[in-house]
């Protein structure tokens, strides 16, 4: 056990074995003279180089770009989102107003026509010249269409909106302007059943869609017809019907006028999908309610939709009249509506992308005066401490998180200085102990040796007595038997007497004998007696060194306990010290159990010497 404790001792003198001053200096003009390479090597160590991947400014900088890059892509998405959006309503809010102005271009077209056919029929002369021309001769009914081309050719030359003008009766009087109809002609529109739902609505005007004129000269042309019942003013019949007619050209250059982007275009179509006008003349007259870009308006009274037209997907927003129930549509391809949204979003995409680049930079420069520089101060003052140097200090003043890990830093240095040569002195004082330990133990050992035999020679001196004692009880029986042997033969009593007279010699000088070795006994007593005093004085004084001991390895636990802990604070850079305390706090709990083995062996022999 008292090897073990040496053993001890020596493996902790030298664990905290300083360097001696020498040395030290050394390090310290090394340290001071190779800073530049030694912080450079402690830069490839730590990773805090710039170029480096672990490199804690590239990381704050990659993770503030992920974030900025994250928001201006936001920021880019929900913009371009946005600008769709509103170049889409402020395509909707222009086409209809386009659609509007169109609209009520037509419909001041329409109500002239309604107009002048309200006008005709307000005309007295005229109804009476018609009503009296039927069954006339053909002199008389010649001057009567005469007349009543007089009265309907100012419309004409006044309005240059309305191409012509017929009353058309097929079983009376039929006159027109420029031009009357011909027979066929008037055949031909009777048998019309637009002309025929005209004349069921009982003078209430109706439009037939364009439809190819066979009345007029010009044979072949298209026109929009205003139809409307021809009533007498009595009430009792009809004079047929009048018929104005609108070439769609007219409509048709004034929705030619109307910008509806770059390839949009605006057509009409009537309440039964009909085409009344559109930029494509051959479409005129074809009824399109199947049409993708019809069938929707024809549901509706408003609104926009979308539609296929040749692969392209059209964009279209439609309105309609209540004069006439026409659909006016506006229609524009959606990639043209993109397009400008395109524009916008490249131009906010080129400033988000300034702005990162920006960002980028300053984040940079900012990240590496405020975190790399104080970081790579910390770590090089740390590998220098790694390296043995405990006087550096870290310089880098701030009143934020990295001016105070520098404090704590210089202060975990001051206090590593400090610990380190309290364990020294601790590690000495107890070396010193071990040593009184070890002459304590001697001593010890020593006594022990000297009761050890003092007890074997009490053992014999015992022995001794015992057969002594022996001897006088044979001397005793002898004597007895002799007494006896006198009293029985009082005639060998002289013989006897004689050898009774030896036997009593022999038997006075044993009894010397035993008294002398009780004396001799008693002082072998004594002196044993003594010895154990002194030992039980002896085992005192090492009980108080073991105190003293079990003391030193409790405040050695403890400042290795305090180690630990500004090793776990230090992090990476003080794992080596935590186990340097560690091993110290696991020898000052050996040192203190084997203190109380030999404690528990020194009551022992206090408890032997006492039954002794």
């Amino acid at each position: 056990m008292k090897n073990k404790i040496f053993k001890i001792f020596k493996k902790v003198k030298n664990i905290f074995k300083m360097p001696k001053k020498k040395e030290k200096i050394s390090n310290i003009k090394k340290c001071k003279n190779n800073k530049t390479k030694k912080e450079k090597l402690h830069f490839k160590k730590s990773g805090l180089r710039l170029n480096a991947k672990e490199s804690v400014l590239k990381k704050i900088t990659a993770l503030f770009t992920g974030i900025i890059l994250i928001s201006l892509l936001l920021v880019g998405m929900v913009s371009s989102y946005n600008t769709k959006s509103e170049i889409k309503k402020q395509f909707i809010s222009n086409a209809f107003e386009i659609l509007n102005q169109n609209m009520n271009y037509v419909d001041l077209i329409v109500d002239t026509a309604e107009k002048y056919s309200t006008q005709v029929i307000s005309d007295k002369g005229l109804e009476e010249m018609i009503s009296n021309g039927k069954g006339k001769e053909n002199y008389e009914k010649s001057e009567i269409l005469n007349s009543v081309e007089k009265k309907l050719r100012p419309i004409i030359n006044s309005n240059k909106l309305i191409d012509n003008i017929y009353i058309v009766d097929p079983d009376g009087i039929n006159v027109g302007v420029p031009n009357s109809p011909s027979p066929d002609a008037i055949k031909t529109m009777k048998d019309n059943p637009l002309f025929t739902k005209a004349l069921r609505l009982d003078g209430k005007a109706f439009w037939m869609p364009p439809h190819v004129d066979g009345m007029s000269l010009n044979k072949g042309s298209i026109v929009l017809s205003n139809v409307r019942l021809y009533k007498k003013a009595n009430g009792v019949g009809n004079n047929g019907a009048i018929v104005i007619n609108v070439k769609p050209d007219v409509i048709q250059s004034a929705l030619a006028k109307a910008h509806i982007g770059n390839k949009g275009y605006m057509f009409i179509v009537d309440a039964d999908g009909i085409v009344i006008s559109h930029p494509d003349i051959s479409k005129i007259g074809i009824n399109a309610k199947d049409d993708e870009g019809v069938k929707a308006a024809i549901s509706g009274e408003t609104g926009d939709y979308t539609y296929k037209s040749n692969k392209d997907k059209m964009f279209a927003v439609y309105t309609t009249s209540d004069t006439t129930g026409w659909k006016y549509i506006a229609a524009v391809p959606e990639k043209e509506l993109a397009a400008a949204a395109d524009k916008t979003t490249a131009t906010i995409f080129l400033i988000c992308l300034a702005c990162l680049v920006l960002t980028i930079v300053f984040s940079i420069m900012i990240t590496n005066k405020l975190i790399a520089r104080p970081l790579n101060q910390v770590s090089s003052a740390m590998s220098a401490i790694e390296q043995g140097d405990l006087s550096v200090n870290v310089n880098y003043k701030s009143k934020d998180e990295f001016g105070r890990l520098g404090i704590s830093f210089n202060k975990m240095a001051s206090n590593l200085k400090t610990l380190l040569a309290e364990i020294k002195e601790s590690v000495n004082e107890t070396g010193e102990v071990a040593n009184v330990l070890e002459g304590s133990s001697d001593e010890m050992s020593t006594y022990s040796s000297n009761v050890s035999q003092a007890i074997e020679e009490i053992a014999v001196g015992a022995g001794s007595q015992a057969s002594q004692a022996a001897k006088g009880v044979e001397t005793a029986e002898g004597f007895g038997r002799e007494v006896d042997s006198v009293v029985s033969c009082t005639s060998e009593v002289h013989n006897a007497s004689n050898s009774a007279m030896n036997k009593i010699n022999e038997g006075t000088e044993a009894v010397e004998t035993l008294k002398l070795k009780s004396t001799e006994s008693i002082e072998v007593i004594n002196d044993v007696s003594v010895s154990i005093s002194e030992l039980s004085n002896n085992t005192r004084e090492i009980e108080q060194i073991l105190k003293t001991m079990t003391d030193i390895s409790e405040e050695t636990n403890m400042l290795s306990l305090n180690a630990a802990i500004e090793a776990a604070r230090a992090g990476e850079a003080g794992r080596g010290f935590s186990v340097v305390a560690n091993e110290v706090g696991k020898l000052a709990d050996e040192s203190k159990k084997a203190a109380d083995n030999i404690n528990n062996i020194i009551k022992n022999v206090n408890s032997r010497t006492q039954d002794t």
